[in-house]
């Protein structure tokens, strides 16, 4: 199944919405410099959501995409979790990928970035992420869940643009 015929399954929309607010709990939890969402290799690595601020997000891209194709030796891509702990990595890079398969294909990378502690992510920390995508994971392979969640992002918009809209209105006929 390609990465195209995933997304007919999940949507794109419904991805990029759960992995946004994934890598922005697990960031803050963290007390990582930065994060990262990107679309899944089918589509380029395309960053959809950032958390905090990455010095160099498109040379983290490359080297998440160089990870990704194999090229980097002692890197496990087979779980969800792939650790890249190396102390004396530019800060830019990437210290843990999250890969959220959908039926079985990448369809989005999260990339966490060193803590804003100098120290490097602990076994509990690892089990943390580790468990969340899990977690995470179930929901996105379950098609009648991710459908109810998708209605619940659908709504959620919705009333972010009715509250905007009645500010804006309300804005208008009463100025500062």
């Amino acid at each position: 199944m390609s990465n195209r015929n995933t997304r007919t399954l999940v949507s794109l929309e419904i991805i990029s919405s759960m992995a946004a607010q994934f890598t922005s709990d697990i960031a803050e939890r963290l007390d990582c410099k930065w994060a990262v969402a990107m679309d899944g290799p089918g589509l380029g690595l395309v960053p959809l959501y950032t958390f905090g601020r990455n010095s160099n997000l498109q040379a983290c891209v490359a080297e998440t995409k160089t990870i990704l194709s194999g090229q980097v030796a002692g890197v496990d891509l087979s779980g969800a979790l792939v650790i890249l702990h190396d102390s004396y990595s530019e800060d830019w890079m990437p210290r843990i990928l999250c890969l959220l398969r959908v039926n079985g294909e990448i369809a989005a990378v999260l990339a966490l970035g060193p803590k804003s502690t100098a120290d490097d992510y602990t076994d509990g920390d690892q089990d943390f992420v580790k468990t969340h995508i899990t977690n995470l994971l179930f929901l996105l392979n379950d098609e009648r869940l991710t459908a109810k969640i998708g209605m619940e992002i659908a709504r959620s918009r919705r009333t972010r643009w009715e509250l905007e809209s009645a500010r804006e209105v309300q804005q208008r006929f009463f100025p500062y």
